[in-house]
C-alpha cells in the first residue's frame, strides 16, 4: 500500500509541474506523451 501511495504522489507532484508548465507555454502535446510514458515506466517498474 505504501508504494502506492509513493507513486501515487509521484503521478500528482509531475501533473502539477507540468500544468504550471503548460500555462507559462514551455509544454506541448508531445512533451504530455513523453511525461505519459515516464509515468507507465516507473509504475511497471515498482
Amino acid at each position: 500500500m505504501e508504494k502506492k501511495e509513493a507513486i501515487r504522489e509521484w503521478c500528482v507532484d509531475k501533473a502539477i509541474v507540468l500544468h504550471s508548465q503548460q500555462h507559462s507555454g514551455s509544454y506541448g502535446p508531445e512533451d504530455i506523451v513523453k511525461t505519459a510514458k515516464e509515468i507507465e515506466k516507473y509504475i511497471k517498474e515498482e
